[in-house]
């Protein structure tokens, strides 16, 4: 293992975190228990479980936060996933002061932690439903329903054999302050090294691969929801942002190729 592996690994040790601190656990619980509430009163069945990249094993340090995803078992079809997000919504924020209608999910502020409540409603127009989970959920910002299926992009994501290079990549984001969004991160990650399948034992050699394609690809790429491939998770993402990446990619790329300066990329 060369110079440039050991610090990337020992980068890794230092920011990578795995699994909920007990702050974390207590807000998913006290939010979990008002949700609870939430469907007792109106007759539904519910499951709620983590999700995000503690889930996925590639979550970094950095602010506290917490992904939890509210799955509806309707089966009798009384009502569609917009009209139980709005519900939701409505008695938590009876609760909660400083919450937020976001895109896909409801955004809460729990003793400093930032928390984001995706309801999802299964889909069940096959024989199967209760073994593959594909759900829709609704996105305020294009007002339409959206296919994915949580429990698949995790399984995906975990065994895709490219964690260290997304915490990487996750650890660039936090510390250029760029806005990437985690899921485009993860899979970006996994196209790169699932269309050139050259993925090296060396981790620095990885990074500097995966950075070119990022610059030669990220204005334009597309990329599908495990869940839903239909579904491109980069779509909205403005051409500007797309920019500002390969800029600042372009620049680190020089240091990474010319100089080996890992260190001053990577930190």
């Amino acid at each position: 293992m060369d110079g440039s592996d050991y610090y990337l690994y020992e980068l890794i040790k230092r920011k990578h975190t795995n699994g909920y601190n007990v702050n974390e656990q207590k807000a998913f619980d006290a939010i979990s228990s008002r949700i609870n509430v939430w469907a007792q009163i109106n007759n539904i069945d519910i499951t709620i479980k983590k999700s995000g990249s503690k889930e996925k094993g590639d979550s970094v340090k950095g602010k506290s936060d917490v992904d939890m995803f509210v799955s509806i078992d309707d089966f009798n079809n009384f009502s569609s996933v917009e009209k139980y997000r709005l519900s939701l919504y409505e008695f938590l924020s009876k609760i909660y002061s400083n919450i937020r209608n976001q895109d896909v999910s409801i955004g809460i502020n729990y003793d400093g932690i930032d928390v984001d409540i995706t309801p999802g409603k299964i889909i069940k127009n096959n024989l199967y439903y209760t073994l593959c989970k594909d759900h829709y959920i609704y996105s305020l910002d294009d007002n339409r329903n959206i296919k994915t299926n949580i429990d698949k992009q995790i399984n995906v994501i975990c065994n895709s054999n490219c964690t260290n290079e997304i915490i990487l990549l996750k650890i660039w984001k936090t510390t250029n302050n760029i806005k990437f969004p985690s899921i485009a991160i993860e899979l970006i990650t996994m196209k790169c090294f699932d269309e050139y399948a050259n993925k090296t034992s060396s981790i620095s050699k990885n990074m500097i691969y995966l950075i070119n394609y990022i610059v030669n690809n990220v204005e334009s790429i597309k990329l599908g929801d495990p869940g839903n491939p239909s579904n491109d998770v980069l779509e909205g993402f403005s051409l500007d942002k797309r920019r500002k990446i390969k800029k600042k990619m372009e620049e680190d790329l020089i240091s990474l190729l010319y100089y080996q300066n890992f260190t001053a990329v990577f930190k």
